[in-house]
């Protein structure tokens, strides 16, 4: 009956006493699991909001990012004996630390006083080029003197060649003049000599007209004898002329090969300097090499030579230094 009324009242029933009511209520195991269900959901969606990394297993090596801060070999840049070691494997070193100390094996670097000789003799060749270069100068001086003087000298010869062929010319002149005289001259003692002959003339006139016929004869004899030496001295000045052309180019022809000799000893001398130059910079270099350094700071792991006395290569490595590096990384197979 319908509880409607205030008035009236309804006894309270007892689940418990029905089957069918009992039947009807939700199974604690149920209520469990779907409990356990939610709670796995909810676990489930919160993941998928929180941060995660995956684990997976490998294998691999411990390196550095940078390639210069991984481990690695220091070698020798000359071959020598080792006298020293500075350091021990397992040490921390810093860079330009000194590792090991060597001596030297090759016996043209024996010399303790190499460097000094070198010096010197680098020295005694640089005196040799300035003296070389002095005379290489001098001598362009001379050459240029010689061919100054060879043209005042032609010059010279030049005119008195002149002179010589004017004086020819003058001489031969006269001569033609002293025949044209001489021929009148013959011709009016021929005449004469007829008159005087014939009794027409007398005897003083006659002689005083043979007189001047033979001094015109002379005249002739001697402008001839200055016509001829005229045309020698044409001779002998056009043979000076060519003499002093000839003298004045073998000085400069000699002065010219001294010159090119003493140039092309210069230029020798002065690659000789510059060979003993990079000798003595080489070796100045190589007595920097007797004390092997770290290239840069970390720990000296593995040294890979053993003690005093053993001999190294050129090129050949002597320990393993392990660089003192922050970047760290794993490389990973």
């Amino acid at each position: 009956m319908l509880k409607i009324s205030d008035q009236i009242d309804i006894p309270e029933i007892d689940e418990g006493e029905f089957h069918s009511l009992r039947t009807l209520k939700t199974p604690g195991m149920g209520r469990l699991l779907a409990k356990v269900l939610l709670a796995i959901s909810g676990l489930i969606l919160a993941a998928l909001f929180l941060p995660w990394q995956q684990n997976i297993r490998g294998t691999g090596t411990l390196t550095a990012l940078n390639p210069e801060n991984r481990p690695q070999t220091i070698e020798t840049t000359i071959p020598g004996r080792i006298i020293d070691w500075k350091v021990m494997e397992g040490q921390f070193v810093k860079k330009s630390d000194t590792i090991l100390s060597l001596t030297e094996v090759k016996d043209k670097y024996f010399d303790p006083l190499l460097l000094e000789r070198l010096s010197a003799q680098i020295e005694a060749k640089k005196g040799g080029i300035e003296a070389k270069t002095s005379k290489r100068n001098a001598l362009r001086s001379q050459v240029a003197a010689l061919q100054q003087g060879k043209e005042v000298k032609l010059k010279q010869a030049a005119n008195k060649l002149r002179q010589a062929e004017l004086k020819l010319l003058s001489d031969s002149a006269a001569y033609e003049a002293e025949k044209i005289r001489y021929a009148n001259a013959e011709n009016t003692y021929a005449r004469n000599k007829n008159l005087f002959e014939a009794g027409n003339i007398s005897l003083t006139k006659f002689q005083s007209l043979e007189s001047k016929f033979q001094e015109s004869y002379a005249k002739v004899i001697s402008a001839e004898n200055k016509w001829l030496q005229s045309k020698t001295e044409l001779i002998n000045t056009r043979v000076n002329l060519t003499a002093v052309e000839a003298e004045y180019q073998d000085k400069i022809s000699k002065a010219q090969s001294d010159l090119s000799a003493t140039i092309a000893d210069l230029y020798d001398t002065e690659g000789s300097l510059a060979k003993m130059e990079n000798e003595y910079a080489n070796m100045k270099i190589r007595n920097n090499q007797y004390q092997i350094i770290a290239p840069q700071t970390g720990y000296l792991v593995r040294a890979l030579k053993a003690g005093i006395g053993e001999t190294i290569k050129e090129g050949e490595a002597v320990a393993t230094i392990m660089p003192d590096a922050l970047d760290k990384a794993a490389e990973m197979y």
